[in-house]
């Protein structure tokens, strides 16, 4: 599974915890807003790909011009050189204990909320800034689910 494809997991899971029946704020983010704090810090693959995400959110959500999409671009050529590393780690668990780790992080929700939305938003500002940024997304390591 890619990148990208945890991401739309991700972005399942916020729907669906949107429409759980809480009501209230249930389910809305912030754009701006940092991720929770209270989830743990580490160096397990789930904490640096949230982390990675958010960089890759910031750098999106400031892209604006040809030049700021090469930027984010290196941003998220650096985060998927790390990611790279990181998903070794992750490849080697049970789908099942995939599964559990992702829906189990609320800031791994809530950084693909953001990344989307600022994807979003670029690519109906700006399309072939966005498809420069897309370019360089493409190329994240592949995780096997």
């Amino acid at each position: 599974m890619s990148i990208k494809h945890l991401a739309i997991v991700g972005i399942a899971a916020a729907t669906l915890t949107a429409c759980g029946g809480k009501g209230g704020d249930a389910g809305k983010t912030d754009a701006a807003a940092p991720v929770a704090a209270s989830q743990p810090a580490g160096n397990d693959f789930m904490s640096v790909y949230v982390r990675d995400l958010n960089k890759i959110a910031d750098a999106v959500e400031k892209t604006h011009d040809e030049a700021s999409a090469h930027e984010a671009a290196l941003v998220i050529q650096t985060a998927g050189a790390e990611l790279d590393t990181m998903s070794k780690e992750f490849e080697v668990k049970p789908a099942a204990e995939k599964t559990a780790l992702i829906m189990a992080r609320s800031d791994f929700v809530q950084a693909n909320q953001r990344m989307a939305m600022a994807m979003m938003k670029l690519s109906t500002a700006d399309p072939k800034t966005m498809q420069m940024i897309s370019e360089a997304m493409d190329k994240l390591p592949k995780v096997d689910h």
